[in-house]
């Protein structure tokens, strides 16, 4: 009624009215819907950028007060007299501790298969659980560096929060890295979460699978597999380093 008191007052005749109103109402929109698997697709890939604080948040969590019991008790000072290397010692909590972060990992994936159910089978999918997975491994890194480091439980809890939450606003895990801005993004690629990210974003926007197309992510898996070299090397040196002041008490 709006639409037709409008054309009269701007002196349109009825008949001109009329075409008027129907021409307008001939005017569509084109709504297209995502079919079933590419939604799930979509999710899964919000839900693995999720993954960013969930899995750093309870990895360190996990390993850091474990690394704490053994660092900082009577544990260590048995160690110290045992004719084991130091090195040693290191790779086999290391490895323990990748027995829980595996479960944790593990657990993260069966969710996401009975949400998304056959997409996680498909090649996507699995890119997307392997990616899932090394990243895993760097949470198990720092949880075992921060383990060494921090001598107070407190402590280990505030840098928790810290890193998990930092690197998820940071890296593009709750907001996506399309809406951050340029310098926030160059800031982010010193942090490990960036490149597990942005691998999330490429696995669920890849067109084929051939050599040209999975080098970009491979790339960057291959970063992240530099931090855990970095993190666990940086704990072995600063372990041997407590070492040394100890035998000298």
């Amino acid at each position: 009624l709006d639409a037709c008191q409008y054309y009269l007052d701007h002196g349109f005749t009825e008949t001109e009215m009329r075409q008027a109103l129907q021409a307008y109402h001939r005017v569509g929109t084109e709504v297209s819907m995502l079919d079933v698997k590419q939604n799930h697709l979509v999710k899964a890939q919000n839900f693995y950028n999720f993954a960013n604080y969930t899995i750093l948040a309870t990895t360190i969590m996990v390993i850091g007060l474990s690394m704490y019991t053994f660092y900082h008790s009577t544990i260590w000072r048995r160690n110290l007299v045992s004719p084991i290397p130091i090195s040693k010692i290191n790779r086999q909590l290391f490895l323990g501790n990748a027995c829980m972060t595996t479960i944790v990992w593990l657990l993260y994936v069966v969710i996401s298969i009975v949400m998304y159910g056959d997409m996680m089978f498909s090649k996507r999918g699995g890119l997307l659980i392997l990616n899932a997975f090394l990243f895993s491994i760097v949470a198990l890194s720092i949880g075992f560096l921060l383990g060494i480091l921090v001598k107070n439980r407190e402590a280990q809890s505030g840098l928790i929060n810290v890193i998990a939450l930092g690197s998820s606003f940071l890296c593009g895990a709750f907001v996506p890295q399309e809406l951050l801005s340029e310098t926030v993004l160059n800031i982010a690629h010193i942090l490990p979460s960036y490149w597990f990210v942005k691998n999330n974003n490429a696995i669920v926007l890849l067109s084929d699978f051939k050599g040209s197309s999975l080098q970009p992510i491979v790339i960057s898996m291959m970063i992240m597999m530099g931090f855990v070299i970095l993190f666990f090397g940086l704990a072995n040196i600063i372990s041997k380093q407590k070492l040394k002041k100890q035998a000298f008490l």
